[in-house]
């Protein structure tokens, strides 16, 4: 049984109906995104964006991680 103190995602969900879509919408995006741009060697801020944009994806585990967690990440002892 879930404790109501203790984030969950069903908590979250209940409070946030509309992110699981909006995340979907970005995580689908991004790929595009990033296939859809091709800065030339001369491009110095494009490259910087692309870079960017490509490191970002790692980051989408981690904020489905906070966003399940209320923004708590749990110790392992």
């Amino acid at each position: 049984m879930l404790n109501a103190d203790e984030p969950s995602w069903e908590k979250f969900i209940q409070e946030h109906p509309a992110f699981p879509d909006v995340y979907y919408k970005a995580w689908q995006m991004l790929p595009e995104l990033i296939l859809a741009t091709t800065p030339s060697e001369q491009d110095t801020a494009g490259t910087v964006i692309f870079q960017l944009m490509t490191a970002s994806i790692s980051d989408f585990d981690d904020i489905m991680l906070l966003s399940c967690k209320n923004g708590h990440l749990l110790s392992i002892a």
